[in-house]
């Protein structure tokens, strides 16, 4: 937070990205678990970006062993590792999937990447399908007409 005030001071700021949310965790309270301190974190971050009038960009990590035993791994609300409070305090929950990771034999889901808005105070959920470039760990454009026509999860 301090690095961001000052920052903003000398240069002006127009985002925050923070890679890991476990890298920017509050100090531990006594008695405290890690999904209260998760949440005092995911506040804080809230009102940082309140503060700076930033957005905040915070990428957490999911529950990968979990989602991948289900009959569908898609993810969604819920699937945060360690607590429920990035869902809860954010503006905005995307989620990234790549069907391809799952099933690599799937027909159809080569090269792809599902960005699902789980959540958005302003508006609906809902999904649109990307190009995946693994080459260069990037995401192009993908026409609707190149969705997936069948439910993928």
């Amino acid at each position: 937070r301090a690095i961001a005030h000052r920052f903003q001071a000398r240069h002006g700021l127009g985002l925050v990205i923070i890679d890991q949310l476990d890298r920017v965790l509050e100090p531990e309270k006594r008695g405290e678990n890690l999904s209260a301190r998760i949440g005092r974190t995911t506040r804080k971050l809230k009102d940082m970006a309140r503060d700076l009038r930033v957005p905040v960009i915070c990428l957490v990590q999911l529950l990968d062993k979990q989602t991948a035993t289900r009959k569908s791994p898609r993810p969604g609300y819920g699937d945060v590792r360690d607590s429920s409070h990035p869902d809860q305090d954010c503006d905005v929950m995307l989620y990234l999937w790549r069907p391809e990771f799952y099933w690599p034999n799937k027909p159809g889901v080569r090269g792809l990447a599902e960005i699902i808005v789980a959540r958005q105070r302003s508006g609906p959920p809902g999904s649109v399908w990307v190009r995946w470039k693994p080459r260069y760990t990037s995401f192009a454009n993908l026409p609707p007409d190149e969705w997936p026509r069948e439910k993928l999860g």
